[in-house]
């Protein structure tokens, strides 16, 4: 079946979704949060890209951005892309696709949409479980009050009246759905990695395909056991939703 054709907008204006393959974590430690940031920022710059809006998860990430035209957008997000996922498997020791199939990008027209999508990205923590408010390590609201970001403020400063509105709006306890995309609370991840940790030393959840396959299978099982769902394990570990159900 053919792909859907990607929309590109006269805005130039997008939202931007990208999600690790088989929705598997993409983010372990501080390190991979601020290498991702890093190189956003650098391809940002070469391609010119304004940024209005960013949010980290474990497994996936949010973009605002503007001036893109379809040329800046597709070169943009390879070069992230390419750079991240070359970054991840190199440090984790794997192999084959990080991303899950193309990211999605969602033409943004309006000043309204504007709006929304920004206090959408900036809840999607508080949205996810993984905050209890919007002042989120790995996303833009911090960011976007500094005086040296990577945020355009300008825009930010035309699409809300000033600052204070802006805050004020994506404040608003909001649940906001955006790209027909709505998250589910979700607590388990961090646990997961705790108890890998403490109780098997594991503290890198890829190498757990690395054991005999009595091992990982027993590994498996009390993951399950503690009630760790089946989505959340393959998230963190990589290893096949299949392959979990039937330990």
């Amino acid at each position: 079946m053919p792909r859907k054709a990607r929309l590109f907008s006269s805005s130039e204006t997008y939202h931007i979704v990208i999600r690790g393959n088989n929705k598997q974590n993409i983010f372990y430690d501080t390190e991979d949060y601020n290498f991702f940031i890093k190189r956003m920022a650098k391809y940002l710059k070469e391609t010119e890209i304004e940024l209005y809006a960013y949010c980290l998860m474990t497994n996936h990430v949010h973009l605002a951005i503007g001036k893109a035209s379809k040329t800046t957008l597709v070169t943009f997000m390879r070069k992230l892309e390419v750079s991240y996922a070359y970054y991840f498997n190199t440090k984790y020791e794997r192999v084959g696709h990080l991303f899950q199939d193309r990211y999605k990008s969602d033409p943004i027209n309006t000043s309204r949409q504007f709006q929304k999508t920004i206090r959408y990205i900036l809840q999607n923590p508080i949205l996810g479980g993984l905050a209890t408010s919007i002042n989120y390590d790995w996303n833009s609201y911090k960011t976007s009050l500094q005086i040296d970001s990577i945020i355009n403020k300008d825009i930010l400063t035309r699409e809300f009246g000033n600052l204070t509105n802006y805050m004020n709006f994506i404040t608003e306890n909001i649940n906001d759905k955006c790209m027909d995309y709505e998250n589910k609370p979700r607590k388990t991840d961090r646990d997961c990695l705790n108890f890998l940790k403490q109780k098997y030393k594991i503290h890198n959840p890829m190498h757990i395909d690395k054991f005999t396959q009595n091992q990982k299978q027993n590994i498996l099982l009390q993951l399950k056991n503690k009630g760790f769902s089946i989505r959340s394990i393959s998230r963190i570990t990589g290893i096949s939703r299949k392959i979990i159900q039937m330990a």
